[in-house]
């Protein structure tokens, strides 16, 4: 039972499908993501997952115009009773009916609907999008192989709601937005219960980046009082509480099922109530002193 004056906690499963970056862009080898994806969530649900979480574009393709791949994704979340929540490619009319492509995810329910979507909002520059196109717009013709998305709207809270009184609301953090303290922390001022950050980092490799890229997304954790859940393609996955503590991890490479019971945060940390203020206000007032002192050392030197 869950402790007095505390949200039920729900079985949160983060899939780590390690799909090899050379193979899942391909028809030909398409079965590499539907095969463990398929197998993994299956096992997530076994073990008893409300939320099974993919990486950050899960499905190689724009989901919403893919027929065959959205009833995968569809019957996947049906067959197993959970929610998903997914990245893929998305695309909307935009101004003059002309599509707008964003690094997409969605929230998919246990009878396979699309309750509801987020398009990464910081996007990476030059790999995702020309920067300065607000000042200078010509420079988005400019092609050096950037995938010219259109930035989303900052995250707003999804619910995830498997019956009765155990509700989770989620706010989805595409790649590196896990980096941003202050996207972590409006979020959880429009009310997000826990962060869900979907990575790729496969194109890291077997280095330092994916580990280090990890540790900072624990950070959001410590600041705003909410647990996160990561999911990468390749690792690090793991789920933390809103101390920043992880309950499960799978390391870089290989696939697993990083799963654990999370309970909405409160959000009441002094960084989500002050953001950066008070660490303003403690320089400013440091830079003060220590000019108020070199000013009264150079006076007692010319005295």
């Amino acid at each position: 039972m869950p402790a007095a004056g505390r949200a039920p906690a729900l079985r949160v499963a983060a899939v780590q499908a390690d799909v090899s970056l050379h193979d899942k862009w391909f028809d030909a080898t398409a079965a590499t993501t539907t095969v463990p994806y398929t197998e993994l969530t299956a096992e997530a649900a076994r073990g008893g997952a409300d939320l099974v979480v993919w990486a950050e574009t899960a499905i190689p393709a724009y989901l919403l115009q893919d027929r065959r791949l959205l009833a995968w994704v569809r019957a996947v979340a049906d067959s197993n009773d959970v929610y998903l929540y997914t990245g893929f490619p998305d695309a909307r009319p935009g101004a003059d009916n002309r599509p707008e492509r964003t690094n997409g995810s969605g929230l998919f329910d246990p009878d396979g609907q699309l309750i509801d979507r987020y398009a990464k909002h910081h996007l990476l520059p030059f790999g995702e999008r020309m920067p300065f196109q607000r000042w200078l717009p010509w420079l988005g013709r400019l092609d050096l192989g950037q995938a010219e998305w259109t930035p989303g709207l900052p995250p707003q809270p999804m619910t995830v709601a498997p019956g009765g009184p155990r509700t989770l609301r989620i706010a989805g953090l595409i790649c590196y937005e896990s980096i941003f303290p202050s996207l972590a922390r409006q979020a959880a001022r429009d009310g997000a219960q826990a962060l869900v950050n979907i990575t790729n980092d496969g194109w890291f490799g077997k280095t330092a980046g994916p580990v280090q890229h990890a540790e900072m997304a624990r950070l959001r954790a410590a600041e705003t009082g909410l647990p996160v859940v990561r999911c990468a393609n390749n690792g690090v996955s793991f789920i933390t509480d809103g101390r920043g503590a992880v309950l499960a991890r799978a390391g870089l490479g290989g696939q697993a099922v990083v799963a654990a019971d999370v309970a909405p945060g409160d959000a009441s940390t002094p960084f989500v109530r002050h953001g950066h203020a008070p660490l303003a206000f403690a320089l400013a007032a440091w830079t003060l002193a220590v000019l108020g002192a070199t000013l009264r050392a150079r006076r007692r030197e010319t005295a």
